[in-house]
């Protein structure tokens, strides 16, 4: 399955420059450690920079697209490279006529060199799903207007949160707008690939979902620290910041930078390539939904293999529900305290969140 998605059209540019999960709950689920060899999926980067910020022993990012391996390549050379201000600004977060001067002080980057334009334009606007973002934030000053984009931003309680959503902000046209952008359909052809969507079946419509949980976020849980909703709303980061953007971490990262491995590979055949325990952690992002069934289950297998005991690893499900099938209870066991976890996650958007352990006797060990 993900051999015919990766020879979709969508996969010969950026899908995400950004990153648009939360990292906060899988970094307090996978508990890493200085020892430990992490594997994520590395979509925009940002997550798996952030995993880094735990002092991994080695952090592999994974994905089967070449434009978001280049991607991570480019923020982990600005890291090394540049100062702080240049790095937000070869980003697109501080306004420049200088970006590609700035990016000549990295080493070459195949794809990035041939699209110098991305450059000129700012990095983190780039990717297609950022693009269809920029095109619901454009109708929501239209539908909402600035003034209200900006007080649903500023710092309340929660009970004055609901009240503004109430009374302010959950329109009719809103409500019409958010089913519309967010169905099926409009995200299949603009923001991601129709293919994304083979498994879904039986599910409601992620408009609704959206719209579900786009309430949650902007009543239940802080909106002022909520770098998701900024971003969506206004297209950069001024109150808060993923934490590898965040001022305080870009020393930090710089220190760790070289314990990162970059992979293009199908995640499948990557795993075949390991040894037996070799891997202390996995985030796999939502990639489980893009399978059926019984690959999934061929994936977990592998999973196991490669996995040390007491592994753990996380992943999220947006339409397709996705978890440990029955045959492997005997060898992955679930963490109920995902579901608590998931009422905290910023990014907000995701069904469900899994965490799991893995379950095998422990290698034996050669005594000297």
């Amino acid at each position: 399955m993900l051999n015919r998605i990766q020879t979709r059209p969508v996969f010969q540019r950026l899908v995400f420059a950004q990153s648009f999960e939360d990292p906060e709950p899988d970094r307090r689920a996978l508990q890493i450690r200085p020892e430990h060899h992490v594997l994520c999926i590395t979509s925009g980067g940002c997550n798996a920079l952030a995993l880094l910020l735990d002092e991994p022993a080695r952090l592999i990012a994974l994905d089967m697209n070449e434009a978001q391996s280049a991607l991570l390549k480019l923020k982990i050379e600005s890291i090394r490279r540049l100062d702080y201000d240049e790095f937000l600004e070869l980003l697109g977060l501080r306004p420049s006529t200088r970006r590609q001067t700035i990016y000549l002080k990295l080493p070459a980057i195949p794809f990035f060199d041939k699209r110098i334009e991305v450059i000129e334009e700012g990095v983190l606007n780039a990717g297609r799903f950022e693009q269809y973002l920029k095109m619901f934030r454009c109708a929501m000053r239209v539908l909402q207007g600035r003034h209200a984009i900006e007080e649903l931003l500023k710092p309340r309680g929660c009970e004055e949160r609901l009240r503004f959503y109430d009374e302010v902000w959950d329109t009719p046209q809103w409500r019409a707008f958010s089913r519309i952008f967010f169905s099926r359909q409009v995200l299949g052809r603009l923001g991601l690939d129709p293919e994304f969507f083979t498994f879904v079946n039986g599910t409601a419509s992620f408009g609704k979902l959206f719209l579900s949980r786009a309430r949650h976020a902007l009543v239940d849980l802080p909106v002022e620290d909520n770098f998701f909703v900024e971003y969506i709303l206004t297209g950069t980061y001024r109150r808060a910041f993923p934490p590898y953007l965040q001022k305080g971490n870009f020393e930090r990262l710089r220190s760790l930078i070289d314990r990162v491995q970059i992979v293009t590979a199908e995640v499948g055949d990557f795993l075949r390539s390991l040894p037996e325990n070799h891997l202390d952690r996995i985030d796999f992002s939502n990639i489980f939904e893009w399978l059926d069934p019984a690959a999934c289950e061929r994936l977990l297998r592998e999973v196991v293999r490669v996995c040390k005991p007491g592994a753990r690893m996380t992943y999220r499900n947006l339409l397709v529900h996705r978890e440990r099938p029955e045959a492997l209870k005997d060898f992955i066991r679930p963490d109920p305290m995902a579901r608590q976890m998931l009422q905290f996650d910023r990014s907000f958007v995701y069904a469900n969140f899994v965490v799991e352990e893995i379950v095998k006797e422990a290698p034996c060990r050669s005594v000297a």
